[in-house]
């Protein structure tokens, strides 16, 4: 069976003349554009604080984990990168 999110990221590589890996890279991150100002434009600005904004955040990195166009490190890497952020700005080391 055909991975059509592979298939896609291919496509992209071949068109861009680069690696399956920067296209799935690019693919990934204007999914996570799309999907954030998805969720601005429906909820508001007002959703994004608190918790809700870590789970607005977090799902469509979530999704693009599922379908594999980017590899585990990098989400670890990102949820890493989000949680110093959120330690800082709360003053905690």
């Amino acid at each position: 069976m055909a991975d059509v999110f592979a298939d896609t990221a291919n496509a992209l590589a071949i068109l861009l003349g680069t690696t399956g890996e920067i296209a799935g890279y690019l693919l990934g991150f204007i999914t996570i554009i799309v999907l954030l100002v998805g969720f601005i434009l429906i909820f508001g600005t007002d959703v994004m604080q608190g918790n809700a904004a870590l789970v607005i955040v977090g799902a469509p990195i979530a999704f693009i984990a599922l379908i594999g166009w980017w590899p585990t490190w990098t989400i670890l890497f990102i949820v890493a990168m989000i949680f110093a952020a959120w330690a800082f700005q709360r003053g905690g080391a």
